[in-house]
């Protein structure tokens, strides 16, 4: 089984949506890492994390989606997250990701007005911004 078999994967070029399990913790977070790099390689502009059905994320999936907004970074790619658990939200507050990734209520908002929106860059002009290391070096699930 590839990486790109782990998961559903809805593909749109240049664009691809992850369909990722209810429960996401450090028994399956490499899997998911393993996957979104994958399809991050395949030249996607945007990447979509659909987390609209996981109802319990540890910091190893957290972990795995800030890993995954590296990789598009260096690609001149994004990341955007739809999750509609609050328990999930915060995982994301608590550990940083929110501000390293944009998050939205559902797919179809994240995938809104894709066109006109450019990838995010990893830090402001001045050197200011959210430490992708910290979030990064943020423990296991």
């Amino acid at each position: 089984m590839t990486s790109l078999d782990n998961f559903p994967i809805q593909w749109a070029d240049p664009l691809a949506v992850v369909t990722l399990p209810d429960e996401i913790d450090i028994s399956n977070a490499d899997q998911i890492r393993d996957t979104l790099l994958a399809v991050l390689n395949r030249d996607v502009t945007t990447l979509v994390v659909d987390m609209t059905r996981t109802t319990f994320c540890g910091c190893a999936g957290a972990s795995a989606v800030a890993r995954a907004h590296q990789r598009a970074t260096a690609n001149q790619a994004q990341v955007r997250v739809a999750i509609t658990v609050p328990v999930v939200r915060r995982v994301f507050a608590i550990t940083g990701v929110d501000r390293l990734v944009s998050i939205f209520d559902s797919v179809s908002a994240a995938m809104a007005g894709l066109a006109a929106t450019p990838a995010p860059a990893a830090l402001a002009a001045d050197g200011t911004g959210p430490s992708e290391l910290a979030v990064l070096g943020g423990g296991a699930g």
